[in-house]
């Protein structure tokens, strides 16, 4: 939670240029560097506070820094450094006027199985809520001889009934309907079969300590990132146009002139290509 660690980990990224001497063979080197303060800080102080502001004003210098030194580095300046965010994260949920109210996950975990109780016999259906998914107890449905898409569909239809819950979806509708559009399709590209919930929500913020902010939502102010590509091959030209973040993956493998990786799925950046 300090900005720190985003000073150590652009330190520790330059000991790989220079003694592995990347971009100094035929073929390319690619180097990834994540800065996970900005999150930390984000969502323990709010994005508003004055904690991330100071992190932001040293995180500019800490960048300054390091491309200073990468340019350097490479001969030519054959260097394509693309910046981008996973995600954003919400306003504060205490930055209003009023303080807004946030999602208590384990009253909500406590309700819905008190709502299979009624439903279904006394059981701990419920077996945790984590990351907007709850997962239920698959094999007590199972010895019960209840059909699980039920289940998850009914419990979906029940946690709506929440305040604090804006859509919920069935892992059932995750694996057997297709959403083409909307927060339904934004939902579905997170959800993974191997490791998601029975049913997957989204909504406020949920009640944590140091939690004043919160990611994983499918609200602009978390899908917007920036997507700036800076050096080899990018001219100076501003995108207006909406651009879906699957773009990077082949437009930095066209300008390496490599092959795209076998599961990329977007489009290439003509902006980029064509400059």
């Amino acid at each position: 939670d300090t900005p720190a660690v985003n000073t150590s980990v652009l330190e520790l990224a330059k000991q790989p240029i220079a003694q592995y001497k990347l971009a100094d063979h035929k073929l390319p080197d690619l180097l990834n560097i994540f800065l996970y303060a900005p999150r930390r800080i984000s969502e323990a102080y709010g994005p508003e506070s004055v904690e991330a502001e100071d992190m932001y004003y040293r995180l500019d210098r800490d960048l300054a820094d390091f491309l200073t030194f990468v340019f350097a580095q490479v001969k030519n300046g054959e260097v394509l450094v693309v910046f981008t965010s996973d995600h954003g994260t919400s306003p504060s949920y205490d930055a209003g006027r009023e303080e807004a109210d946030r999602f208590n996950a384990r009253q909500f975990e406590v309700i819905v199985n008190g709502f299979l109780n009624v439903r279904y016999g006394m059981g701990n259906w419920v077996l945790e809520y984590e990351d907007k998914c709850l997962y239920l107890n698959h094999n007590l449905i199972y010895e019960r001889g209840l059909n699980l898409a039920d289940v998850q569909n009914e419990v979906a239809i029940f946690a709506m009934q929440f305040r604090g819950v804006s859509h919920a979806l069935s892992a059932t509708a995750m694996r057997t309907s297709y959403f083409g559009s909307g927060y339904a399709r934004k939902m579905q590209n997170s959800f993974y079969p191997r490791r998601s919930g029975a049913v997957i929500m989204t909504g406020w913020i949920e009640e944590n300590d140091r939690c004043a902010s919160s990611s994983g939502s499918m609200y602009g102010y978390d899908t917007q990132v920036p997507l700036v590509f800076y050096g080899f091959g990018a001219g100076p030209l501003r995108v207006k146009r909406r651009v879906d973040m699957t773009a990077v993956a082949p437009t930095v493998a066209r300008v390496l002139e490599i092959t795209e990786p076998a599961a990329s799925e977007g489009e290439v950046l003509p902006e980029i290509i064509d400059f």
